[in-house]
């Protein structure tokens, strides 16, 4: 066969594997939506997608914590080429998206083997064996770790085909680069840079390094106009502050996950269960819900880093090699001294969750097996490596036996040996540990085919199949139903929209015959949890994402206790709570919440309570207004005012306090990224409206430009001359220009880049 249609005819087989590992979602008959997910990427995707097929980048957020930035989070990786393909062709359904990036990482994978110099059935096994190892397919309950780990390899790929002299090299890098940043995951973005480089260098020396690094300017500046929105947006949020200390050992990869990865559902065991001493905080439980590989792609790995005849591909072996290891240091953390000593340094710095790093380790280990895959067919194994296999299967076979016929003696041993979460382990082992010995015997099986082909299939096979049996540890399969944002909330508000608070975290009952993932699902889709209250045009008080405000988040650390009471200053119009598991903290967090309210609707079954409660207006003209020249003088004076009950009296941040007078509201509209209001007043005044203030924004009174102050230090105000006007309000951020412009520059060395390469392929004009 041609080696083209032969490449082609093992892609389409990769593609095929992944879809045929996640039937039930292809169908629709299920979906892959879980955590974040659920709570935040596609409930906030709706207002992308609108905006995107509106013809707008959606670059506000109105409807959390009084409105933020949404482009410039860059967590919802809006330019990045899948998700515009899927707001285009599948525009109501996650699925189609977390399944798209999904295909991208195995192709991806496969494309990095090929470069690689692996056999297509070799690339085949890396690509399934990525795409479906543990920790991608945790990551369909993270959208932007996803769309991160879809990219890396393409870029990796084009890297390494770049410093190998690749005529489109330097093109495919400069796009590359620019899809992963625009994937909103730049700790990826980095270490593909770093891994790029790296084997560009492997591939050509210096030259070849220097041509990949030159395809990476460009598709950094290619992506400009998302790196300009993002940095100028982190030093207002809680992004620019150093790390507490919790946060820096937080979901590193601890060293027990080891065996995790060939035994799988080890430390977090069936997603649909809540593990003993657990609690109820399903976001509590693990980063990554498995971080499996599989036996057979760690013995491939093994043998690519070593194995191979060909100079050139050991070379290249012990490259990945020492990759995976540092890598590895990396997403142990401060388990062994990664994160102490890098804790200096700017930007890595200021990355959390080191398990993060399974995701290029894991591409690494699978470009490794593709590469073992070939020595494993070239040669027979050595009678060392086949003794050593059979006494792992021997002693993972005795175990899983006598974890069987002996379960109450070995319970007490692990308790002796591990505290309260021995049983748990123990338990947890028995159910993986068939993956291992599994495993392990099809590697003695397949070992003694006597074809180089047969040999080098079956290994491949055995790569892809491992994580793909046991995919299910870190996806899950769940409930269309109950993810369709239908909440049995009835809210009616005078403003725009009604704005929610929850004072008590959602809880979820372990007991609920749903299961743990989708009953929380169901829960925060019935009370408008976390950011659900997008997908319902409704604001909710607490923002959610990795970008929180400096400015609320100021606020409501300063309020304490009093945060939801204080709320009701800034048009909180409902109160939504869930009091059954609550019983202690009801009255203390949840009674000063609805003092003074009534309540609307009670739901037994669910847990339902809504309470309408006493605020101001949306939009409203100040009786009373005192001036702060500072912030910190601002946030003072609105903290004396909210201790004594003053709701009358507005801070202005201004050098001098601005004239209030009475007047009225006529007529409001409000869309993501523009305001329009028309009112009157009796003399000069000053109109509040409870949306975030935010550099960006900019005002006009029947079309002449007006200043917008911040108003309670959260909020916007504008002056306001006597009589009817129309004020028309847009976020219209500068940074937005400025990276158009990065991007254009980028856009213009990428032609220069294309057309060199162009001229590369022209056959020499005779003379």
């Amino acid at each position: 066969m041609d080696p083209r249609r032969q490449r082609a005819a093992w892609a389409a087989v990769t593609i095929a594997g992944v879809l045929l590992a996640f039937a039930p979602a292809v169908a629709g008959v299920r979906t892959l939506s879980q955590r974040d997910t659920d709570f935040l990427y596609a409930p906030v995707r709706t207002l992308v997608v609108e905006e995107l097929r509106a013809g707008r980048l959606p670059l506000w957020n109105p409807y959390e914590g009084t409105g933020k930035p949404l482009f410039a989070e860059g967590i919802h990786s809006v330019l990045h080429p899948i998700s515009l393909a899927a707001a285009a062709l599948a525009p109501s359904s996650i699925d189609f998206l977390i399944l798209a990036y999904l295909v991208a990482a195995a192709l991806g994978a496969f494309v990095l083997a090929w470069t690689l110099d692996a056999s297509p059935p070799s690339s085949a096994g890396a690509g399934l064996a990525f795409a479906l190892s543990g920790f991608s397919a945790s990551m369909t309950g993270n959208l932007v770790f996803l769309a991160g780990l879809s990219t890396l390899p393409w870029l990796v790929a084009a890297a390494r085909a770049a410093g190998a002299g690749a005529r489109w090299g330097t093109v495919a890098t400069a796009l590359a680069t620019a899809c992963a940043f625009l994937s909103g995951d730049a700790q990826a973005a980095l270490v593909g840079l770093a891994l790029g480089v790296l084997l560009a260098a492997d591939a050509g020396g210096r030259r070849g390094a220097a041509r990949a690094l030159a395809g990476m300017g460009a598709g950094v500046l290619l992506a400009g106009v998302q790196l300009a929105a993002t940095s100028a947006l982190l030093p207002r949020t809680n992004r620019s502050l150093d790390l507490e200390d919790w946060e820096k050992t937080r979901w590193a990869l601890e060293p027990g996950r080891l065996l995790e990865w060939v035994v799988p559902g080890l430390f977090r065991g069936p997603l649909d269960e809540v593990p003993p001493g657990a609690g109820l905080r399903l976001d509590e439980l693990v980063f990554a819900e498995s971080v499996y590989l599989g036996a057979p792609l760690l013995v491939a790995a093994a043998l690519g880093a070593s194995a191979p005849a060909d100079a050139r591909r050991r070379r290249t072996g012990l490259v990945l090699a020492g990759a995976a290891a540092i890598l590895l240091w990396l997403a142990l953390g401060h388990h062994l001294g990664a994160r102490q000593l890098l804790d200096a340094v700017p930007v890595w710095s200021r990355f959390r969750y080191s398990e993060k790093l399974m995701a290029p380790l894991s591409l690494c280990a699978a470009a490794l097996a593709a590469l073992g895959a070939d020595a494993f067919g070239a040669g027979r194994l050595s009678h060392a490596w086949r003794r050593g296999l059979a006494a792992a299967a021997l002693v993972a076979g005795a175990t899983l036996l006598l974890l069987r016929l002996a379960p109450e003696a070995t319970a007490g041993l692990a308790t002796r040996a591990l505290g309260d979460a021995g049983p748990f382990y123990c338990s947890t082992l028995a159910a993986g540990l068939p993956h291992l010995v599994v495993g392990l015997a099809a590697l003695l099986v397949v070992e003694r085919l006597r074809s180089d082909r047969a040999r080098t299939g079956a290994l491949a096979a055995l790569v892809a199949l491992a994580p793909a049996a046991a995919v299910y540890y870190g996806a899950h399969l769940g409930s269309t139903d109950v993810r369709r944002f239908a909440s049995p909330m009835r809210l009616e508000a005078d403003s725009p929209s009604p704005r929610i608070l929850h004072p008590l975290d959602r809880m979820h009952d372990p007991r609920d015959p749903l299961g743990a993932v989708d009953a929380t699902a169901r829960t925060e889709s019935r009370l408008l949890g976390q950011a659900i209250g997008v997908a319902h045009r409704v604001d909710t008080m607490e923002p959610y994402g990795a970008f929180e405000p400096r400015r609320f988040d100021t606020l409501q650390r300063s309020l304490g206790d009093g945060f939801a009471l204080a709320c009701r200053r800034f048009g909180l119009t409902h109160v939504a709570l869930q009091p059954i598991p609550h019983a202690n903290a009801f009255d203390v967090l949840a009674g000063p919440a609805v003092v003074g309210g009534r309540c609307v609707q009670r739901d037994e079954p669910p847990g339902l309570e809504v309470w309408a409660v006493p605020h101001r207006p949306w939009a409203f003209f100040a009786r009373r207004a005192v001036n702060a020249e500072r912030t910190l003088d601002a946030r003072k004076l609105l903290l004396a005012l909210v201790a004594r009950g003053d709701d009358d009296t507005v801070v202005v941040e201004a050098s001098a306090t601005p004239p209030t007078a009475p007047g009225r509201v006529l007529g409001v509209e409000r869309r993501a990224g523009s305001v329009r209001i028309e009112a009157e007043s009796l003399g000069p005044a000053l109109l509040v409206v409870q949306d975030a203030w935010w550099p960006g924004w900019r005002a006009t009174v029947d079309g002449r430009p007006v200043e917008i102050l911040a108003a309670d230090f959260l909020v916007r105000a504008v002056p306001w001359p006597p009589g009817r006007h129309r004020l028309e309000m847009t976020y219209d951020p500068p940074e937005l220009r400025a990276g158009l412009a990065l991007s254009a520059l980028g856009g213009v060395l990428l032609l220069l880049l294309a057309v060199r390469a162009a001229r590369r392929g022209r056959p020499a004009t005779p003379t």
